[in-house]
């Protein structure tokens, strides 16, 4: 059995960055992951300009091959469902399919691949870590989602308080489809739910209509997701031919970033994107935070020159904490109380510079240039 530097569970934005990066250093890399790509990769998908800037991908050379859907003005429902532009006239995001996405970054990566395949036994030695009895590495790291089989051995937990429920569907329509059904095309529709427990959404990409919902209360979201499509209804978003036509919603999970973190670093092993549960707090954003992760990663990996003890790569979860704040301790999530719910719906849903600020802050981030400046 040929011994590796590093075997990658996952070929999503977070492994086949980390992949290329640890390839570009000379190591031996190898990528595992369950699914056959292109694969169908359900995502409201919409990334910063600094993403593509952290890639070294120009928009523009991705954006001739693929799906990119310039986002200059996002659209905020308040609590009484009317709709407010908020145009920053500027370039501020872009979206994009994932399925391109995903794959154009995995061939980017230039790393090998082993399709359709299961990480389902992975054993620690001492200076290897062994998987399926097929595949060995000096270190793994998990970048296979919220149920990555490496968090798994690592002892965390898959559903907390602090977990996220989403239903999505992305379905491709004609232009003459998304002119006449989609009043803001190319606009994100964000629709806070009533509790503050997460949100909905609304978007075209091109020619592919994007709608889903996310929620920290797990066991509603069928519920919810059925009230906010009768929302759209009522507000000419989704007409019946239109419903008709939709994919069926696909359900996925991820963690929000600090609640209880899991546990990211153990001996010859990291942990990188959704399987580090670092998702945007309130926007729920999990691409900018898994690409930050694996540049962050590989840097550790390189650094650490062969000694994937827990005590060297703690240095990673240094540098996770730094940028994305410190861990906090074990705690239960507390509802958001009235008096919460009536400032964030009058103060931040109901004026024009609160709905800016929301997404200016937590959905772009813009101003925090030390998540770009930290990883150089």
């Amino acid at each position: 059995m040929e011994l590796l530097d590093v075997i990658i569970i996952g070929g999503g934005p977070a492994g086949s960055t980390c992949a290329g990066i640890l390839k570009k250093h000379g190591l031996s890399v190898l990528i595992l992951d369950k699914a056959k790509f292109p694969r169908r990769k359900i995502c409201a998908g919409w990334v910063t300009p600094e993403v593509f800037k952290i890639l070294s991908i120009p928009p523009e050379k991705y954006g001739a091959c693929y799906t990119l859907q310039p986002i200059s003005e996002f659209i905020v429902w308040d609590s009484n469902h009317n709709a407010h532009p908020v145009d920053f006239r500027k370039i501020v995001s872009y979206g994009i399919i994932r399925e391109e996405f995903d794959a154009y970054l995995l061939q980017k990566s230039g790393a090998d691949l082993r399709e359709n395949c299961r990480a389902d036994k992975i054993e620690f030695y001492n200076d290897r870590v062994v998987i399926n009895n097929s595949f060995s590495a000096r270190i793994v790291v998990g970048a296979g989602g919220h149920f990555c089989p490496a968090a798994k051995v690592l002892g965390n937990n898959f559903r907390d308080d602090f977990t996220v429920a989403a239903l999505e569907s992305e379905t491709e329509l004609d232009a003459e489809k998304i002119q006449r059904t989609v009043p803001y095309p190319g606009a994100p529709e964000i629709i806070y739910l009533d509790d503050l427990d997460g949100y909905a959404w609304y978007f075209s990409k091109g020619t592919y209509l994007n709608i889903g919902i996310g929620s920290l209360s797990r066991k509603n979201i069928k519920p919810l997701l059925d009230q906010f499509l009768h929302t759209l209804g009522k507000n000419n978003r989704l007409p019946e031919d239109l419903k008709g036509r939709l994919n069926p919603f696909k359900g996925h999970f991820y963690k929000i970033y600090p609640g209880n973190t899991p546990n990211i670093t153990a001996d010859r092993a990291l942990l990188i994107g959704d399987s580090a549960g670092l998702a945007a707090n309130v926007s729920g954003e999990g691409i900018r935070p898994a690409i930050i992760s694996a540049i962050l990663a590989a840097e550790t990996i390189v650094n650490a020159e062969g000694d994937y003890s827990l005590q060297s790569l703690n240095a990673y979860r240094d540098k996770i904490s730094g940028i994305f704040g410190k861990p906090e301790p074990y705690a239960k999530r507390q509802p958001a109380s009235p008096l919460i719910r009536f400032i964030f719906n009058n103060y931040l849903l109901g004026t024009k510079r609160g709905r800016k600020y929301l997404i200016r802050k937590y959905f772009l981030q813009l101003g925090r240039k030390d998540l770009i400046s930290a990883i150089k």
